[in-house]
């Protein structure tokens, strides 16, 4: 219920026509985003038209070496598989043009290492998972959850 009352409390101080504004910014954002995605060679755009998530891949080089470089860069993607990709969550504060240029920076840098990089990171993290039998993940899932919720 806490959500709930919290979004009913910022609804209530900024009104609806305030509601329409922020969620018109972010749209926008989104969509700028996404529309410099399309032309950003090596990344291809998965979400067409993105509301708050802009979802994107790679088949020219491994996309979560790109997030790893975005993360030290100090942006937050949120890594997906099956197809491998990412994504991020378009909010109110986030600079759409910072966003782009470290972006752009990111791109060039992982394509430009790709002969000689090895397995790490993310991506090691992703294949490991990949070649486990789902009752394997499952578990180890639930271990983790348990060891980081207990008191």
């Amino acid at each position: 219920g806490a959500l709930i009352a919290c979004a009913w409390a910022a609804l209530v101080s900024i009104g609806e026509s305030g509601y329409q504004q922020r969620a018109q910014v972010i749209v926008e954002a989104a969509r700028r985003i996404a529309d410099a995605i399309k032309s950003i060679d090596g990344l291809k755009l998965m979400t067409q038209n993105p509301t708050i998530v802009v979802c994107f891949t790679s088949d020219v080089f491994n996309i979560y070496r790109l997030k790893d470089t975005m993360s030290k860069m100090g942006w937050s993607l949120n890594p997906l598989q099956r197809p491998a990709a990412v994504n991020i969550c378009v909010t109110e504060n986030l600079d759409v043009d910072d966003f782009l240029q470290d972006l752009r920076a990111a791109v060039d840098e992982v394509k430009a290492s790709i002969p000689q990089q090895k397995i790490g990171g993310t991506e090691m993290i992703y294949k490991t998972i990949r070649m486990l039998p789902p009752a394997a993940v499952e578990f180890a899932m639930h271990r983790f959850t348990d060891a980081s919720l207990a008191p």
